[in-house]
């Protein structure tokens, strides 16, 4: 008793950590750009001060860009999370299971006739894709590899046709640093709609209790009550929608959701009621440093690229390990 007592004290104080660090962040990210900003001048301008220049930088072209950063964090941790418990698979993330690519082909599609369509074509395809993965991997064993494995053929497809598109139609060569992932153009009213998706991550925390059951066999999860079919369901459709938010105003940003789950389980454990609140804030806080190190040198790189480097690494450690296993 006293050891599980120390664990939940871990666990609070982790996530009490992870609270505190977030405007600090905030304040770091800030702070960095191409115009010199000292950190005085950017609490100075924060508080509503500064001079005109500063308060156009900061307000108008970092602050968006690292809220963004943030509320996109927090979403593709928290349907990495969830990814990971309704397929049953330590490797599930929406970019290795090509929900982010069929979010992207929506996007483009929806480049081509008009933009305001980009959140809605995102959402739908990445839910029709969801769903392909998922019957292709159940068909072909149902296995948390043969799982993975769908989700890598399709997405590469569907890179693949989106490669096509953008490199073939004049109209569509601008999008060439959005689909590499980058939150280099995001004004205010993309942050806003960025901002959607924190009250639906913020729902799956009171949610926990189905996402341990999820994580059981079929058989186990319908004994205690689950609908899977239906709680199966909505799951993938929350995932999407996540997913295809942050894929519609800064393109395909890989590895967040499978890397700061496995990171977090580490510190708090397998229960949900405590894994999808670290990773939640740590996936915010995660991106929004990834974005900061993208933009850090003398020329700035995708965040993408950034996070792949990141997550690269981890994703053929778990592979390995999940393969020695089996």
């Amino acid at each position: 008793m006293q050891s599980n007592g120390r664990g939940i004290n871990v666990r609070i104080v982790f996530i009490l950590s992870l609270l505190f660090l977030i405007p600090i962040s905030i304040f770091f990210a800030l702070t960095l750009g191409p115009a010199d900003i000292s950190f005085s001048l950017v609490m100075e301008t924060l508080l509503g001060g500064g001079t005109n220049l500063s308060r156009v930088i900061i307000f108008d072209i970092r602050l968006p860009r690292v809220l963004a950063a943030l509320a996109g964090g927090i979403a593709l941790a928290t349907a990495g999370t969830m990814a990971q418990a309704v397929f049953k698979n330590p490797l599930g993330d929406p970019y290795l299971l090509g929900i982010s690519s069929g979010a992207s082909l929506g996007a483009v599609i929806a480049f081509l006739f008009h933009p305001s369509l980009v959140p809605i074509l995102a959402f739908i395809f990445a839910i029709l894709i969801a769903f392909l993965v998922y019957f292709l991997g159940t068909a072909a064993g149902g296995t948390p590899t043969t799982l993975i494995l769908s989700g890598i053929a399709v997405g590469m497809f569907i890179n693949a046709i989106v490669w096509y598109l953008i490199l073939s139609l004049p109209y569509l060569h601008g999008v060439y640093a959005w689909f590499l992932g980058s939150f280099s153009t995001v004004m205010w009213d993309q942050t806003y709609l960025l901002f959607i998706t924190i009250p639906i991550s913020l729902v799956s925390l009171f949610l926990y209790k189905r996402f341990n059951l999820l994580m059981l066999s079929d058989d186990e999860a319908m004994s205690l009550g689950l609908d899977v079919k239906i709680n199966r369901a909505i799951t993938i459709m929350l995932i999407s929608f996540l997913t295809a938010m942050v894929v519609s105003i800064a393109g395909i940003i890989g590895f967040v959701g499978l890397v700061v789950p496995h990171i977090c389980r580490l510190v708090v454990g397998s229960n949900h009621k405590y894994l999808l609140p670290t990773s939640l804030l740590f996936g915010g806080i995660f991106l929004l440093m990834a974005d900061s190190l993208a933009r850090m040198g003398t020329a700035e790189i995708p965040v993408g690229i950034v996070t792949a480097i990141m997550g690269a690494p981890l994703f053929a450690y778990l592979l390995v390990r999940s393969h020695v296993k089996g």
